[in-house]
This record gives C-alpha cells, structure tokens and sequence, in this order.
C-alpha cells in the first residue's frame, strides 16, 4: 500500500478495533476469575488498564507499527 493519509487512517482504525478486543478480553477475563467474589476484584489494575493515557500510549505504537507493516513494499 502506498504511503500517505488513507493508509494511515486504516492503520489507525486496526489499532482501535486490535485494542478495543485487548481491553475487552482482558476485563472479561478478570470478571470471569472474580465471579464468586466481586467485592476482592483488583480495581486499581482495572483502572490502569483502562485509563486514557494507556489507551492513547497503546495506539501511537500500534498505529506505528501496522503502518510500517501496511506500506512495507518489500516482497
């Protein structure tokens, strides 16, 4: 793919939905362990995890990397 806007905007877009499933299977895995007791669940790792900050540290490497990966011509 050539470089430019849309190839970046695709990367993009692969970073959000590759971290969107990450979260995702990563609280579902926590609420599926602290089924039987909810009250001992690790909120501070939750909240870490879940943060802003993590989120947007998360995409600027993903994007990197899946852009490089996207306009990579050697074949």
């Amino acid at each position: 793919m050539k470089k430019g806007f849309w190839a970046g905007l695709l990367s993009f877009v692969i970073a959000k939905v590759v971290h969107l499933l990450i979260t995702g299977l990563i609280g579902f895995t926590i609420g599926l362990a602290y089924t039987q007791t909810p009250e001992d669940m690790p909120w501070g790792f939750i909240r870490v995890i879940d943060s802003p900050i993590i989120g947007i540290i998360f995409l600027i490497f993903a994007s990197m990397y899946i852009y490089g990966k996207l306009t990579n011509n050697n074949q």
